[in-house]
């Protein structure tokens, strides 16, 4: 990956490296590792990504976790990717095997396919679909990092990947729907990671590599009204329709604000439960940049704030 980054940067007549510098306060969110990373694959609907600063530093807090927990106290360690619907949480997904394929690390990309589950295993020797084989036999010894994502398995967390013993450290991408992993603890030692949204600048980064080239003014006003996604930002600033109908739902769901409406919204993003109501007015995030720390709720955006104010007069 270090050669396709120089590469990419080489097309992009970088004069700089980037800034490793991770400032709360920064909105450019770049460091090292950040480029357009191309997958050339038929069989996955995008051909390129941006390799977020987010998804760099989450994949190296699981390789830190994945080290210190492994086997502990005879359980295999397990994490949850959660974070604000449409940040890219899926994508991670795409980044986190090409960086167990870069260094050689074995890994499972559990997948839905038409026919049934599969399993995909990756190792040196090559990629072999397991089928209904799991790796008991092969790796009994190891525990292998194994990635599943919730728009596949939206009942959640397969159960048969997370039994007493599993050899299996899974990684669960999932919007905040704490049903689907509520019952890990009892058989794995489980960890939950909130992806924080977009700046504004990544955003704009990424915005060439929307195939409608979305106008940049339509975008910053869509950051700023409705929120700091992707989807939002560049799938609704290329689509009028859609976004008309984006803006109907925001004013249905204001108006269901009350002083116990919100306090029970609130409660129930705290414990990470997000509805189609509450991701419109609100957004989960970590408090600083550092992967464990604290998550907390806010307001999706500040105009929105002054909406919510409105709203409960």
């Amino acid at each position: 990956m270090a050669e396709e980054e120089e590469a990419w940067r080489v097309r992009q007549h970088s004069t700089s490296n980037p800034s490793e510098s991770e400032d709360d306060d920064d909105d450019d969110d770049i460091k090292p590792g950040c480029y357009v990373l191309d997958i050339d694959n038929e069989a996955i609907k995008m051909r390129s990504i941006w390799i977020r600063a987010e998804y760099i530093r989450i994949y190296d807090f699981l390789v830190d976790y994945y080290n210190n927990k492994t086997r502990y106290n005879g359980r295999a360690p397990a994490a949850v990717i959660t974070g604000q619907p449409g940040i890219g949480k899926s994508v991670w997904i795409y980044y986190a095997l090409c960086r167990c394929l870069t260094e050689k690390r074995p890994v499972v990309w559990r997948y839905r396919e038409s026919h049934g589950d599969s399993h995909y295993m990756f190792v040196e020797e090559g990629v072999y679909d397991m089928g209904t084989q799991f790796l008991r036999d092969m790796y009994c010894e190891n525990v292998v990092w194994t990635l599943v994502d919730a728009d596949e398995y939206r009942d959640g967390v397969p159960p048969e990947l997370v039994t007493h013993g599993t050899p299996f450290f899974v990684i669960y991408t999932t919007s905040p729907v704490r049903e689907r992993w509520k019952r890990l603890h009892k058989s794995v030692f489980d960890t939950v990671v909130v992806m924080n949204p977009w700046t504004r600048s990544e955003i704009h980064r990424v915005a060439p590599l929307h195939p409608a080239s979305p106008n940049s003014e339509i975008i910053d006003d869509i950051y700023d009204q409705f929120g700091p996604t992707p989807r939002l930002c560049l799938e609704m600033a290329s689509d009028p329709d859609q976004l008309e109908a984006y803006k109907a739902g925001v004013r249905r769901a204001l108006k269901l604000v009350t002083p116990q409406y919100l306090l029970k919204m609130t409660h129930e993003l705290e414990v990470m439960n997000m509805d189609e109501v509450s991701q419109k007015l609100c957004q989960i995030r970590r408090q600083h940049i550092d992967v464990k720390s604290l998550a907390c709720v806010v307001p999706i955006t500040d105009i929105m704030q002054s909406r919510l104010a409105i709203a409960m007069r």
